[in-house]
């Protein structure tokens, strides 16, 4: 359908305005959803120790408000990896109610005594005692409902506390929602993140900072304009006709996924959180996308977990909110038909999932898994009198006067219940997230993408756009794995979009429907851009973020790089232009004084070790995703010249544009640092059957080429070859572990090794010559 008429009964009432920003409207990056790793591992119970001084120690328990840390040792053992010791953490209570408890619950801080402290990535680890719980795990069952849905919430494992030696029982292990959260789930981690405490209600509190802050909200992670993203959501909440609602939140408010948490808190009988007490979640301002998104917090009061006299498992899926303070986020869901749709298809693939075996098999893996250190845990009993019967009782029937009901008749009855009260036939428009738009660069192919959840199948799925205020024009949209759209049927679509050459303005929607007949837009109206001009003339041409044994930098070391190249036909003076590995810090580094040629590739190491030379930028990749950008100034403000995106990059693995300089952004089948993406040595690059490492890389005089898979195929030329593809060394009928040496008087530089064997194949390595 490239280049199709679009039918203007399908256009909107009105076209916002085109807007030369960084940021496209609406634009989302799919959430990163980093593995459990070593310290969420969830298929055993590690061990932390802590050793801290007694008297801290008495201090810390018995001075209970002090919120003091103080220096202790940690270490962790999961009895697979050798331990790992950490000196001078901070050590202190956690918690509200549970300060005053008997099984205390703790905050571990590695950073507080030693800046840039961190372990395994983290600042910080939060161990709970779920005091209250005999279960000691219905928080981790939550998370893990969450982790389902798709939702960016903390990792959750158990963990057996001991300090100074002493066993202090079975904790849960949540992690710690900071920068280091935001950073691993979104592609930007520098926008404001706010803790909402009682009494958060999501109301219109005002436009001040004060106004908020007495509310129960609390600034934690200081970005740019703080509190006028809370602000905007709340009044456009509060104040914006029902009936424009549903577009307007959207561009303040990720509603999609929130909608999905919505559901997660009716059907977990998760009573402690906005919708019935307002109390306990996050909000965080995404700068990539200009919206605020919903992060769950403190689950333990789930599952069945009664204070008021209510029963949670039946209670109604519409009239949920609390009778002496009304919801405003409720009352929208159940009011406005397109929030109430969305929030019905969630609240029914939860309710089938509380029935799914599989799901309810893993409870149960865990329970047994848990049991024996719920026996020896000496603080199990002090707050309720809980006993080992107890344990294994509260999975299935009432114990203590705040537990009426067992898990897993809860998990039944709340799913039978919420089947019986759904709207009978309700109408699901497919479920629009994650659009994928950039800015464009005239004449390149514009990659665009979204995901779409739907009940039903989808027969047309299309982006409308136009340039320069022509005709409308549609591209279909594929998940085939082979349009943009990651694999196929996995509910992701894309395709790509040919920008002119002398495009200046460009305008799109997503457009899609269901085999219901039902239509969903995304935006509501229709975005705009200015389209960047191809002028400019740099790209960024390839980048890899996870370098371990690709190229080594002058100090000898596997550091992150990227590659930028003229394209044009004219010399590119770079003085006065930026790169940044963060939109929202435009000017983050400031590019070398220097006349990039034309067809010329400049590689930058992103090391931080700017006292290596002048091609050393201040910043480094993040290999789980991140944003890069080559920025300039004008009059108008900051615009990018080109910018890229990418999210979980693995080790050694290379994005570049393929042709080089003009294409598509990939995964290139090897990497090119400082030369031509395609293949200088005028080989097919195949993946061979006897991978090879050299030895040292940099090198000085010599090098030795190392077999590390079994050798199939007998050796057949290595070809040393400089940046000009000109081969400046043939080794022929070369042997593994064979001593190379460099010819003398070559130009320190990089450099690449072509080996071939008697099939033909190739395999390229880098060579830093010093």
């Amino acid at each position: 359908m490239e280049n199709q008429t679009i039918n203007h009964n399908l256009m909107p009432t009105k076209i916002l305005p085109l807007l030369v920003f960084l940021l496209p409207l609406l634009l989302q990056a799919q959430v990163k959803f980093p593995d459990n790793g070593r310290v969420f591992n969830d298929t055993l119970v590690p061990s932390i120790f802590i050793t801290i001084d007694g008297g801290n120690l008495q201090s810390i328990l018995e001075e209970t408000l002090n919120n003091v840390d103080y220096p202790a040792t940690f270490t962790f053992d999961d009895g697979i990896a050798p331990p790992t010791t950490i000196e001078n953490i901070g050590f202190r209570l956690r918690g509200n109610t549970s300060l005053l408890s008997g099984k205390k619950s703790f905050k571990v801080s590695f950073n507080s005594f030693v800046s840039g402290q961190k372990f395994e990535g983290l600042e910080k680890l939060n161990l709970n005692g779920e005091h209250n719980d005999p279960s000691v795990m219905r928080s981790k069952i939550c998370w893990d409902v969450l982790r389902h849905l798709e939702v960016p919430a903390p990792r959750a494992n158990h963990i057996a506390l001991y300090i100074n030696n002493q066993y202090y029982g079975l904790y849960a292990n949540i992690e710690h929602i900071d920068e280091e959260f935001v950073q691993s789930r979104f592609t930007n981690g520098s926008g404001n993140l706010y803790k909402c405490t009682y009494p958060a209600n999501m109301d219109y509190e005002g436009n001040t900072a004060a106004d908020f802050e007495s509310a129960g909200y609390a600034l934690q992670q200081s970005g740019t304009n703080a509190w006028a993203d809370v602000v905007a959501f709340t009044q456009t909440l509060n104040q914006t006709p029902e009936e424009e609602l549903f577009c307007d939140i959207r561009e303040v408010f990720n509603l999609e996924a929130y909608l999905k948490c919505a559901a997660f808190e009716v059907m977990c009988g998760h009573w402690d959180a906005p919708l019935y007490n307002p109390n306990n979640f996050y909000l965080y301002h995404n700068p990539y996308t200009q919206q605020l998104e919903y992060i769950p917090y403190d689950l333990d009061n789930t599952l069945g977990t009664d204070w008021f006299n209510i029963d949670w498992s039946q209670r109604n899926i519409y009239n949920w909110d609390a009778d002496w303070k009304a919801s405003p986020m409720f009352e929208k869901i159940v009011s406005v038909p397109e929030f109430r749709a969305i929030y019905n298809f969630y609240i029914e693939k939860i309710s089938t999932l509380f029935k799914d075996e599989t799901f309810l098999a893993k409870i149960e893996t865990r329970k047994e898994l848990i049991a024996s250190y719920v026996a020896s845990d000496p603080f199990y009993s002090l707050d309720y009198g809980f006993d080992d019967n107890d344990f294994e009782n509260c999975f299935y029937q009432e114990v203590a006067n705040h537990q009426p009901i067992g898990i897993f008749p809860y998990l039944s009855q709340r799913s039978n219940s919420a089947a019986n009260q759904l709207d009978a036939n309700y109408n699901l428009a497919p479920i629009l997230s994650f659009a994928d738009v950039s800015q464009p660069l005239a004449g390149e192919l514009l990659p665009v993408q979204i995901q779409i959840t739907d009940k039903s199948d989808i027969s047309q799925a299309y982006l409308q756009y136009r340039f320069d205020g022509g005709n409308w024009q549609n591209t279909d949209l594929y998940d085939t794995g082979n349009s943009n759209d990651k694999n196929p049927n996995d509910g992701i679509y894309g395709n790509y979009v040919a920008v002119p050459e002398n495009a200046t303005s460009f305008e799109y929607r997503f457009e899609i429907k269901n085999t219901q007949n039902l239509w969903a837009y995304l935006p509501c109206d229709y975005a705009g851009f200015a389209v960047l001009s191809s002028n400019y003339g740099l790209v960024i041409n390839e980048w890899m973020p996870s370098n371990s044994s690709t190229i080594a930098n002058e100090a000898g070391e596997y550091a992150d790089w990227l590659e930028i190249v003229n394209i044009s036909g004219n010399n590119i003076d770079l003085n006065g232009l930026y790169l940044t590995d963060n939109f929202a810090i435009p000017d983050k580094w400031t590019l070398p004084n220097y006349s990039i040629s034309p067809q010329e590739h400049i590689l930058i190491w992103a090391d931080e070790m700017g006292e290596l030379g002048a091609w050393h930028a201040n910043f480094k990749l993040n290999a789980d995703g991140e944003e890069l950008a080559i920025m300039g100034q004008d009059e108008n403000g900051w615009f990018p010249i080109d910018k890229q995106v990418w999210s979980n990059a693995q080790t050694d693995e290379s994005f570049g544009r393929l042709p080089n300089g003009t294409g598509v952004v990939q995964i290139l089948p090897w990497a090119s640092p400082g030369e031509n993406n395609e293949n200088a040595a005028g080989l097919t690059h195949v993946a061979p059957t006897n991978q090879i490492q050299v030895f040292p890389n940099p090198v000085q005089e010599f090098f030795t080429l190392k077999q590390i898979t079994n050798n199939t195929e007998k050796l057949s030329t290595v070809a040393l070859i400089n940046s000009q593809a000109n081969v400046v060394s043939l080794w022929q009928n070369p042997l593994a572990d064979q001593v190379y040496v460099i010819p003398q008087n070559l130009p320190k530089g990089i450099y690449w090794l072509r080996i071939t064997n008697e099939a033909q194949q190739l395999q390229t390595l880098a060579l830093t010559i010093l």
